[in-house]
């Protein structure tokens, strides 16, 4: 015989049970007998169905409280817009003195703060690189050894001894960010 683990039923335990269920489950309570049953729980009623002019008023009033709302929202920015507009009429409205302009994000400036022409004529342009070609290049500083070469490229702003392989390579990196001065030329 098989042992049933504890907890589990027995084949004649269950088939005792389902007969009992099936008989449960047979039984049916004739309709409108003496005997009613009273319900469980309680229902709410129903709500009452809207009218087609109740359900009008409603979308109507949801239009104009969306309305109100849009509006009162308008009336905040306009509000915000016209007192920036009013801040730059007041900046328009100040009076340039005499020997001053104004400029164009509104400021006013002295003309004696102006640069002058002749100062703008004699500042000085970056130098422009010569140019010279491969053979010209390494015929005038070839004598250079790639460890002063590195040096000067350390010293130069905007530059560092990393990449540029070759000699030829470094002289050009060098002459491309103005630092030809630092080296000598054979002639």
């Amino acid at each position: 015989m098989v042992k049933v683990p504890d907890g589990e039923l027995k084949a004649p335990e269950l088939r005792r049970m389902i007969k009992e269920h099936n008989k449960l489950m047979s039984i049916k309570i004739p309709p409108k007998t003496e005997m009613k049953r009273k319900p469980i729980v309680k229902l709410p009623p129903a709500p009452a169905k809207k009218t087609k002019e109740e359900k009008d008023m409603a979308k109507k009033e949801k239009i104009v409280k969306q309305k109100a709302k849009d509006e009162e929202g308008y009336q905040k920015v306009k509000k915000q817009v016209d007192a920036v507009k009013k801040i730059g009429e007041k900046r328009q409205a100040r009076k340039v003195p005499k020997g001053s302009h104004r400029m164009p994000d509104g400021t006013i400036m002295k003309d004696a703060d102006m640069p002058k022409a002749k100062e703008i004529a004699t500042q000085t342009e970056p130098e422009k690189p010569m140019k010279m070609s491969d053979k010209e290049l390494m015929d005038a500083y070839g004598y250079y050894k790639v460890g002063k070469l590195n040096e000067i490229l350390d010293s130069l702003e905007g530059t560092s001894r990393a990449g540029g392989g070759s000699k030829l390579a470094k002289l050009k990196k060098i002459m491309k960010f103005g630092g030809l001065k630092k080296l000598k030329k054979v002639e």
